[in-house]
């Protein structure tokens, strides 16, 4: 049936709008502009550069993308199994073949899952105009079952596919992010132009610098190998480094030498430990006089009376007027500020800020993460603090003196009591939306809280251990009525328990359940087909869900549990409605 009303894009050329996509994702175009009108929907069948980013998107809106665009009109591709999306892989190879994606440019694989794997690598190669790649092996994914224990033979499989897959395909690529480069020995990176590898050793890389001709961004981390740097220069072509080096103490001398050939240099990161001399202002102006940007963070001791005496050396002409670089010292790292200004702060570890700045403001203003564990705290007021994390029980009215409660977002405390000092939440803390409680919720916690019904949280982490558990289960879905993101961090004594969960809160789109410990006898079969449940879970029947248990190496009998869920008909109804007036009031013609 033809759609009847039309809209203010009507008025725009297909060429305009085109130029309009570009700005947004893939989903938020056909979230934002399908069903419009009819010529909209005919746009978005004609647009051929949809960029699709899945990493946390809803299993609804994921479900409306991949029902409405065809495999040809992709040219980026974000897959996701996180814990927010686990199974999402799965249900995209249940639309689609990776090879369908004939105009693909840019592929990145995020924890995906290992069978999801073997689909994409087999085919990648059939992919002639990829040109940017980026996957970490060491983030797969295994899903818990009798088969997926040997984890020793599952790595041989891997290692086989990726040396396979990598020598057909990344000699046609220019960006490369890899989570190590063993596996680039002996391929030939012709075009290759930004390489991105999370570990490597010197030898390794000065091999693969001779591989690839034309790289000119080198993002890298040396840990291990022997620490020769006489036994490589850099490429004089690099127009942009970032360099981290682990577990080596490094020389000034060493850092002039690795950095001698870079003629070309225009942004430059560093990530050192390294010996006093590293902490010269003069030599480094002369290393970094042609450079557009330099951001260093060096893990360095400087003796209490030489740290002004040093900042000195950063405080010249040079670096506070042409290029307006600043320096801190502290907790033993000497850095450039604001770039490697501490976002998390712990107020049992503050200690004396030095800094090239006029004042410490750059720095703390930095800071979007705050600690507390004590009630005597150095007296700055923290105005961008996003995570407020409470391991002690401070005064409100001090609280109000040290940190801007109107930009928390996030709120984790040891009791749910504390909660009782910032009622009414919505006064008090306007922006919140998360709560994480540490300690076991009991009952005597919730009794407390009868009277409130906090409906501004959408992200709850809980623990409960407790002989009431299901008293207090029943009154956390009224005093959490709008969750939508749910962790559970406590011993799962019954299936039962994490069926109730996810039927009691209404609005759940994604659960985990972490535990330590295994399920009862009769329910051991969950372990290895754990959608034996989802027909148990009453609101499903309004969509559908996607369950994943992983196994967690290491972990001896820990294991996480997601759940990825469709919203339900009338909380997906309401926000389609709010989305139509949105554009309805903001595109309506001015006659």
């Amino acid at each position: 049936m033809m759609m009847s009303h039309r809209c203010f894009f009507d008025l725009l050329p297909a060429e305009l709008l085109h130029i309009l996509f570009s700005y947004f994702s893939g989903h938020e175009i056909l979230i934002s502009f399908y069903d419009l009108s009819d010529y909209m929907n005919a746009i978005l069948q004609s647009y051929s550069a949809y960029k699709l980013n899945f990493k946390s998107i809803s299993r609804y809106n994921f479900d409306h993308i991949c029902r409405n665009i065809r495999p040809e009109q992709v040219i980026s591709l974000i897959l996701c199994d996180s814990d927010d999306t686990s199974g999402q892989s799965e249900l995209f190879f249940s639309y689609f073949q990776i090879q369908q994606f004939i105009r693909l440019q840019s592929l990145t694989l995020i924890e995906i899952e290992f069978k999801s794997l073997e689909f994409i690598f087999y085919n990648l190669s059939k992919l002639n105009q990829l040109r940017s790649f980026s996957f970490d092996a060491s983030t797969i994914r295994h899903t818990y079952g009798p088969m997926d224990l040997n984890f020793e033979n599952k790595l041989q499989q891997i290692n086989s596919m990726l040396i396979h897959t990598y020598a057909q395909i990344l000699p046609q690529l220019k960006f490369l992010n890899l989570n190590g480069g063993w596996i680039l020995e002996s391929i030939q990176l012709s075009n290759l132009q930004h390489l991105k590898l999370g570990s490597c050793s010197i030898d390794k890389l000065e091999t693969i610098t001779h591989l690839a001709p034309q790289l000119k961004s080198l993002d890298i981390c040396i840990n291990f190998g022997e620490m020769n740097f006489q036994s490589i220069i850099l490429p004089s072509q690099l127009t942009r480094l970032n360099l981290k080096i682990d577990f080596f103490p490094v020389s000034m001398d060493y850092m002039e030498y690795f950095l001698s050939n870079c003629f070309y240099l225009k942004y430059l990161e560093l990530h050192l430990t390294g010996f006093t001399d590293l902490a010269n202002g003069q030599r480094w102006q002369t290393l970094t006089n042609s450079l557009v940007t330099f951001n260093f963070k060096f893990d360095t001791h400087i003796c209490f009376k030489l740290i002004e005496q040093i900042l000195d050396s950063f405080r010249t002409s040079f670096w506070l007027e042409e290029k307006q670089w600043f320096i801190a010292y502290y907790n033993d790292y000497l850095f450039s500020i604001p770039y490697f200004a501490p976002e998390q702060v712990d107020s049992s570890y503050q200690s004396m800020i030095y800094s090239t700045a006029s004042d410490n403001t750059i720095f703390y203003n930095h800071v979007n993460e705050f600690t507390i564990r004590k009630d005597k705290i150095d007296k700055y007021y923290f105005t961008n603090i996003n995570v407020l994390k409470l391991k002690y029980s401070i005064s409100l009215k001090y609280l109000l003196r040290i940190v801007d409660l109107n930009q928390v977002k996030h709120l984790s405390i040891l009791s749910l009591e504390y909660l009782l000092k910032f009622m009414p939440i919505s006064k008090k803390l306007p922006s919140l939306y998360e709560l994480s409680v540490k300690n076991d919720i009991t009952k005597h916690a919730i009794k407390r809280m009868l009277t409130y019904s906090l409906e501004q949280i959408q992200k709850l982490t809980i623990r409960i251990n407790d002989k009431y558990n299901e008293y207090i289960i029943e009154e956390l879905f009224r005093l959490f009525p709008y969750t939508k993101y749910l962790i559970y961090k406590s011993h799962i004594p019954s299936i039962n328990i994490m069926i109730r969960l996810i039927n009691g809160f209404e609005y759940l789109l994604n659960a985990s359940f972490i535990s330590c410990g295994p399920f009862s006898n009769q329910e051991q079969i969950f372990r290895y087909d754990p959608d034996l449940i989802v027909s148990r879970i009453k609101r499903l029947t309004y969509g559908t869900s996607f369950c994943r248990k992983y196994y967690i190496p290491n972990n001896g009998s820990e294991f996480i549990i997601n759940w990825w869920i469709e919203e339900q008909i009338a909380y997906r109804r309401t926000n389609t409605k709010t989305l139509e007036n949105h554009h309805y009031s903001n595109f309506v013609l001015n006659n």
